[in-house]
């Protein structure tokens, strides 16, 4: 009876750290979507300064 109750509270760890590393990668799989935007966001406006540069 023992094992089976360690059992479970080993299953209810395992669910909880595998519940709270899904949410840590999904948080970082939305930071590295906000990287990207943002340095895309950068290079774009980096072209659109360049042809101002040369007209001058």
């Amino acid at each position: 009876m023992r094992l089976v109750v360690a059992l479970e509270a080993l299953v209810l760890m395992l669910d909880f750290f595998t519940r709270a590393i899904l949410q840590i990668r999904q948080e970082l799989l939305i930071l590295k979507q906000i990287g990207m935007f943002h340095r895309s966001e950068s290079m774009t406006e980096g072209l659109s300064v360049c042809p101002n540069k040369l007209k001058v």
